[in-house]
């Protein structure tokens, strides 16, 4: 992919999210809110969606080149993540500029009926 920016980041294929934003549909961050020392904060999840919005220039409006889409987390990885947090950080994840959602890891959620479930009505409610 070639971007914008200094030689060392165009030969090591390297570049700044704003320069690869628009050679690519979709920036799927990886808002680990417990991985990452938020653990009690999901809201934490939110704010990095809006700075990456307006780091980026992305609004979340119907036909915008980029969309942000964030990759949430749900498992237990590092830091637990409470089953009552699930339906927050989903929500933190899908405000505005962002325009879908990812939850971060089906391997380990598989087996935790309680956040299967909790998850399924958090998505379930985001439907217009």
């Amino acid at each position: 992919m070639a971007c914008a920016g200094d030689a060392i980041s165009r030969l090591s294929g390297v570049c700044q999210l704003a320069d690869c934003a628009s050679h690519r549909g979709c920036e799927g961050v990886r808002t680990y809110h417990a991985r990452f020392g938020h653990a009690d904060d999901p809201a934490w999840v939110g704010r990095q969606v809006a700075w990456l919005g307006r780091h980026l220039g992305v609004e979340g409006r119907p036909g915008e080149r980029t969309r942000i889409w964030p990759i949430v987390q749900l498992s237990d990885w590092g830091e637990p993540v409470p089953a009552k947090q699930v339906a927050e950080v989903i929500g933190q994840g899908t405000l505005p500029p962002a325009t879908g959602v990812t939850a971060f890891a089906w391997g380990s959620l598989a087996n935790d009926r309680d956040k299967v479930e909790r998850l399924g009505r958090a998505y379930r409610s985001l439907r217009p």
